[in-house]
Parts: structure tokens; C-alpha cells; sequence
């Protein structure tokens, strides 16, 4: 009967440890995978991020989490301050993206055909003033003579 428990007791504490290494990947990475993956990670929602969804969105919340939060804590101590600089910037950059792809996506579902519209719109408003304004100061250069006495 003790041996039944005490080989029930280490099944349930190596398959407690082996869970709670894997939920950390703690046994996986040192501090310069760490890093890394953290840096390839924000590079890909920065290159991704407008096409993402909801559900996209979701399982990239939850990554970010594990990288600024359980990882950041576990490697902070080990951080040089260069590091420690280096990895902060990195949720500003993510929640960035995060924004911008939400709004997108918002208006794309919201919006649709009426965005696309009014982007054309915007796009013929600018392109029409660039043309006055460039006409306007070739107009203004030609009026001024080059002396300067207004004659």
C-alpha cells in the first residue's frame, strides 16, 4: 500500500511539474531564445496584423501575454538594462498593431463598400488640392519678378 502511494505521489508531482514547465516553457528557452522569439513574434503582428480577425486576435492575445508577462517575469532579473529597454518597447508596439488591426477590421465589417467610397473620395480631395496648391505657387513665382520691386 505505501509503495502504491508513494508511486501515486511521484506520478502526480512529475506530471504537475512537467504541466507547469510546458504552461511557462520555462524548460524550452533561455534568455537569449527568449528574446528572440519575443522580437520575431512582434515582428510578424506588425507584418500580419491588418489581415488578422477576431478569433486571430484572440490566440495572438494570449501568446503576447505568455511573452510580456509569465517569460518577461521569469527572465527579468537575468536582463540587462539594454535588454530590459529593448523587450518594454515591445507591447507598445504590439497593442499599436492591435489597435489598428481592430479599428480595420471594424470598419470593414461595419462599413464595408461606404469606407472603400470614402477613401476613394479623401484620395481625389488631396490629389485635387496637391494640384492647386503646386499651380497656385508656380502662379505666385511667376508674378513676382525676379528683381524683387514688383515690376
Amino acid at each position: 500500500m505505501n509503495s502504491l502511494l508513494i508511486k501515486l505521489l511521484l506520478f502526480t508531482s512529475i506530471t504537475s511539474c512537467f504541466y507547469g514547465c510546458k504552461e511557462v516553457n520555462f524548460s524550452l528557452l533561455d534568455k537569449k531564445e527568449y528574446l528572440r522569439q519575443y522580437k520575431k513574434f512582434i515582428e510578424e503582428v506588425q507584418a500580419e496584423h491588418m489581415q488578422y480577425e477576431r478569433k486571430d486576435w484572440i490566440k495572438t492575445d494570449n501568446e503576447h501575454h505568455r511573452y510580456a508577462h509569465k517569460l518577461y517575469e521569469h527572465y527579468l532579473p537575468s536582463m540587462s538594462l539594454r535588454e530590459k529597454i529593448e523587450v518594454g518597447k515591445y507591447p507598445v508596439m504590439y497593442y499599436l498593431c492591435r489597435y489598428q488591426g481592430t479599428v480595420q477590421a471594424t470598419v470593414r465589417r461595419n462599413y464595408g463598400k461606404d469606407a472603400a467610397a470614402f477613401k476613394q473620395n479623401i484620395s481625389e480631395i488631396i490629389d485635387s488640392t496637391y494640384k492647386l496648391y503646386d499651380n497656385y505657387g508656380k502662379t505666385v513665382r511667376e508674378v513676382i519678378p525676379q528683381n524683387g520691386r514688383g515690376e
